[in-house]
């Protein structure tokens, strides 16, 4: 996948058998507000510089191959409201900066490969409508009220 094949506010690339890894040029489309790869054959580990893309609300990277741990650098991204990473092989830890996400709604992370728990401070995000952590190795009950 080459940066040149996406552009825009808005990219759904999404089942298209794209193969190989996420480019670290694709933090160029600096006004990027969504990115859907869901559903591809990409490898390798998301970007480090992803927090680059500051612009970002929405980002699916579900059903793909990508391994290695869900970069700190994301932390950055202070808008997003919607993040699927779903079926990958995604390990390390859940970063708690997810629950610094004031707008953040909805994050699957089911499917993939995190040990231990999930961090505490996830179960207190009243804001979080879904919270999908099936199938991995953490366990968590949360009340929404």
């Amino acid at each position: 996948m080459t940066v040149s094949k996406v552009g825009g506010q808005r990219d759904d690339v999404f089942g298209n058998s794209l193969k190989g890894k996420i480019p670290s040029s694709i933090t160029l489309l600096e006004n990027l507000g969504s990115l859907n790869l869901y559903s591809n054959a990409l490898t390798g580990a998301v970007p480090n510089n992803s927090g680059d893309l500051i612009s970002l609300k929405n980002v699916s990277l579900g059903s793909n191959s990508l391994s290695g741990a869900i970069p700190d650098s994301m932390s950055a991204i202070l808008d997003l409201a919607y993040v699927d990473m779903s079926s990958n092989q995604l390990n390390g830890t859940v970063p708690k900066f997810f629950a610094e996400m004031k707008k953040l709604k909805y994050l699957n992370l089911e499917n993939n490969e995190f040990p231990g728990v999930l961090p505490f401070n996830l179960t207190f995000m009243r804001r979080l409508d879904v919270l999908k952590s099936v199938e991995t190795a953490i366990c968590v009950t949360i009340d929404f009220r």
